[in-house]
């Protein structure tokens, strides 16, 4: 992985003022090169490093361990969707706006403090984005780490590694979510019709998008929410996509069981999706990354929990 310099070194004067300033450190020059190395060098000292990670807040030290047990990089994809995205914007966006003040995801508060960077790695399955600690700055943090970092309680994955016929048949993941979303907002647009659950012949899919883009205040009072739409459909397939995942995994409204084709939920009983949606993601967060899982088992195992 690039060290701590390199990973700094497409940055400008005013990043990395911002990073000495939440270091504790003044920077002497002017000069960008100069600056860099000054501040390479005082960011990989030990006692600096300590008195960081002591004031770090709970949620940046959780996701920093995340990283340094799983050798110091994870793919982006999955960091920020647990951990949220960095805004992207140039110098001057950033010296007017001052995001590192205000951050809107663990991600930001650790990016601003050169804990972590994003870069494209080879891997198996062609170039892929990583979140990842500077190597130099990975090794000091280890060294330092175990009394500053709380660890991870890492528990124990219910149920067991896939079983080589289990795995024979690859379905890979897609984000066609997205073309189904502008479908349906296109048709919302020129009067089709609204798959709500009052809506007959409609199918519990429909339904379901059309209820996750309320969620997303995409559709307010089944009517199309203007300048959100025109957000969404201008955003990457990648943040499009984060959106309507984050939208979904804070939602208390959406209802997954209430979407299941063969349960009918009578009378006034009502439960929680959104606690139930993160208890089940908690436990697939137990699974290690890359490994092949046995979704029965899994099933099975929490039936059994």
């Amino acid at each position: 992985m690039p060290d701590l310099f390199h990973s700094l070194h497409k940055t400008d004067i005013g990043h990395l003022r911002i990073i000495a300033e939440f270091w504790g450190l003044e920077l002497e020059s002017n000069d960008f090169d100069s600056a860099l190395e000054e501040l390479c060098a005082s960011l990989l000292d030990l006692e600096t490093v300590s008195e960081t990670l002591d004031i770090l807040q709970a949620p940046a030290k959780t996701a920093l361990t995340e990283l340094i047990n799983t050798n110091g990089k994870i793919e982006w994809s999955v960091f920020a969707r647990k951990h949220g995205e960095i805004r992207e914007m140039g110098a001057g966006k950033r010296d007017r706006e001052r995001p590192h003040l205000k951050p809107t995801s663990t991600s930001e508060i650790l990016f601003y403090r050169a804990l972590i960077a994003k870069a494209f790695f080879e891997t198996d399955k062609g170039l892929q984005e990583f979140a990842y600690i500077p190597e130099d700055l990975l090794e000091v943090i280890q060294e330092v780490g175990a009394t500053h970092i709380s660890p991870l309680q890492i528990n124990e994955p219910l149920g067991r590694p896939a079983t080589p016929v289990e795995k024979s048949f690859e379905i890979s993941a897609n984000n066609f979510i997205l073309d189904d979303a502008t479908t349906y907002l296109a048709q919302m647009r020129i009067g089709g019709r609204v798959a709500t659950s009052e809506t007959s012949g409609v199918s519990r899919p429909q339904v379901g998008l059309h209820t996750l883009l309320t969620t997303a205040n995409l559709i307010k009072k089944d009517t199309l929410h203007p300048e959100n739409v025109k957000t969404f459909l201008e955003a990457s397939r990648t943040e499009a996509l984060n959106f309507l995942y984050n939208a979904w995994l804070k939602s208390d409204t959406f209802d997954e069981l209430r979407l299941i084709p063969t349960i009918i939920c009578e009378g006034e009983w009502k439960n929680q999706p959104q606690i139930t949606r993160e208890f089940l993601i908690n436990l697939i967060n137990d699974i290690s990354q890359g490994k092949w899982w046995s979704l029965n088992a899994f099933v099975k195992a929490i039936k059994e929990k």
